[in-house]
């Protein structure tokens, strides 16, 4: 392993040199590979919420019309208890 010192008036230089050195390539390159920002990994979480969100949004609507057709009255005192959770 190199090692390099980066104090001094040349400080800036040696880093340069350190991050285009072979070692520090072959470390890094797996790395960088497999690196996805920072924006699209808190986007693509906010779309697998987003769908979930609305499969259970859907399901509940299914299951308020189902109440509707058959004239039944959403009944319960907390969501846990009502109807409406029950037949979901």
């Amino acid at each position: 392993m190199v090692q390099v010192s980066i104090t001094g008036k040349k400080g800036a230089e040696r880093l340069k040199e350190q991050e285009e050195s072979a070692p520090h390539q072959a470390v890094c390159a797996p790395i960088e590979r497999g690196k996805t920002s920072v924006i699209a990994s808190i986007r693509s979480f906010q779309l697998e919420k987003q769908e979930l969100r609305r499969q259970g949004l859907i399901s509940h609507l299914q299951t308020l019309q189902t109440l509707l057709r058959q004239g039944i009255a959403v009944r319960g005192d907390t969501d846990l208890e009502s109807n409406i959770y029950n037949l979901t």
